[in-house]
């Protein structure tokens, strides 16, 4: 069994908390607090850990019989990482070594960790970002820089951030069958609201100011089986689509913004058709490619790339005029999306994560 610094590490860093990318300021000691088990924010360390590890060569001996142990626990052999022991100076490339460490334990089984790590550091220590996405390539745990999925990895499927070839098969079926779909699922999800229903919170975990932004879903279908009685006609619709196995309604709140993050599997497409564009101010990033919702249309991305949303408020002059629900502030302005997970075209075999 891992140690305990290992597993808190899996945890801690898997878990994709918001604070994680506002690491910046931090000094080192904070950091390898953060490895060692310490409830650390932005400005200060535990006192225990203050206390117990006073000067940075105690933080780093520490950190090494732990490691040793980790390594030892595991394969039984620790003089693969007794050559690799590095007296470092700058705090920047003893981080790195330490998550080099951490990867060399348990990353090369873990795409999900491995990929956190990546994004986790992209702030506050981006050459070291830099580098275990360079390891992970080495590792072929994935193709791309920028395409991490954090589970299933198929090199043999093409790769494209956006899917707008209209000579696509996948794209002249799914988008005008989904924009087909617009009057529909809106006038269920218009019923569905007005009878008192509550909408569920988006179960990531990775909205980056959650006392403000706000993510809500309706779930619709989950690998194929359909998760409500409420849109019987867009249920019917959705199922007739042979490559369509998720679907879901998602509202997003003005104000959000939802971190760096990757999907599951470069084996899935995600669909999103806009039923409500809200300020129209969001914006989805995918790898640095930029792509805004227009109300009833629909595109195609691959959500294993690294994407981010941010909705921030803008100052609209008729957003009471061209609000439809007046009677409801609490959907005042939401950006509503309906997101449809079909298989990628290339997939040969397919299975559900």
């Amino acid at each position: 069994m891992l140690p305990q610094f290992v597993s808190f590490v899996v945890q801690r860093l898997s878990s994709g908390q918001a604070w994680y990318s506002n690491t910046n300021e931090w000094s080192f000691e904070q950091k390898v607090a953060l490895l060692t088990g310490c409830q650390a924010n932005e400005q200060t360390c535990s006192q225990e850990v203050t206390q117990t590890l006073t000067t940075q060569s105690a933080l780093i001996n520490q950190l090494n019989e732990m490691l040793l142990t980790s390594v030892k626990n595991r394969n039984g052999d620790v003089r693969a990482y007794n050559t690799l022991r590095l007296d470092l100076i700058d705090p920047e490339a003893k981080l790195q070594h330490w998550m080099f460490s951490i990867v060399e334990v348990v990353g090369p089984l873990n795409r999900f960790l491995l990929n956190n790590l990546i994004l986790s550091t992209s702030i506050s220590a981006p050459s070291c970002s830099e580098s275990l996405t360079t390891l992970s390539l080495n590792l072929n745990l994935w193709s791309l820089p920028s395409q991490r999925p954090t589970s299933v990895f198929n090199p043999e499927l093409r790769a494209s951030k956006f899917w707008d070839d209209e000579n696509l098969p996948i794209t002249t079926q799914i988008i005008p069958a989904l924009e087909n779909l617009f009057h529909d699922v809106k006038t269920e999800m218009h019923t569905f609201l007005k009878q008192g229903n509550k909408l569920k919170d988006e179960g990531e975990g990775i909205i980056a100011n959650p006392d403000v932004g706000k993510w809500k879903e309706i779930p619709l279908l989950k690998h194929g089986e359909p998760k409500t009685t409420s849109f019987p006609k867009t249920l019917t619709h959705l199922l007739a689509l042979e490559p369509v196995f998720n679907a879901k309604i998602s509202f997003m709140y003005p104000g959000t913004f939802v971190e760096q993050h990757t999907g599951p599997s470069n084996e899935r497409l995600r669909c999103h058709l806009c039923l409500d564009e809200g300020l129209g101010s969001a914006v989805l990033d995918v790898a640095g490619e930029k792509r805004k919702w227009e109300e009833g249309k629909a595109f195609i991305f691959d959500d294993s790339f690294v994407h981010l949303v941010a909705y921030p408020v803008e100052i609209c002059e008729d957003e009471d005029d061209n609000n439809e629900y007046n009677d409801d502030d609490e959907m005042k302005n939401v950006r509503i999306v309906l997101i449809v997970d079909v298989w990628h075209p290339d997939v040969k075999e397919r299975k559900f994560i």
